[in-house]
């Protein structure tokens, strides 16, 4: 079963761009209304709307769909393409993709451990990874929008 599609269908991107969408609104509903849980449920909105992006990423570069199923093995697959593809290393998607899955997968939305400001701006790295992500599929991956 395809999770993405190409030209035929709706695609990631715009999986990906409702996912942050969410996140920010529950974000600031969360913060308005001082509702924990929404704003622990808006981490994992902004992590969802990374690992679709990063997802996609892969798929493009030539990664089959049973090679990225899992958080490790789209770490793992990042690694090997970060070799392969000095962009990708330049950009430190590596390290970003790490950081994004920490602080907002697992200190925010599964141990419940933010800081309402230090949250918002991992919300924005999470926006920044996205566009960054956006512009190295469109300028030669396999995908098309």
């Amino acid at each position: 079963m395809r999770r993405f599609r190409d030209d035929r269908g709706v695609g990631w991107r715009e999986e990906g761009e409702r996912f942050i969408s969410c996140a920010v609104e529950e974000f600031e509903r969360g913060g308005r209304e001082g509702r924990d849980e929404v704003i622990r449920d808006a981490a994992e909105k902004a992590w969802l709307a990374v690992v679709k992006a990063v997802e996609a990423l892969l798929l493009a570069k030539g990664f089959s769909e049973d090679e990225v199923e899992t958080y490790r093995q789209k770490r793992l697959a990042l690694d090997r393409l970060a070799q392969a593809d000095p962009e990708v290393r330049r950009l430190g998607l590596r390290d970003r993709f790490a950081a994004r899955e920490y602080n907002l997968h697992i200190r925010a939305f599964y141990d419940g451990e933010y800081v309402v400001e230090a949250l918002r701006e991992e919300m924005g790295k999470a926006e920044r990874l996205i566009e960054d992500i956006l512009s190295l599929i469109g300028r030669g991956g396999k995908m098309t929008f």
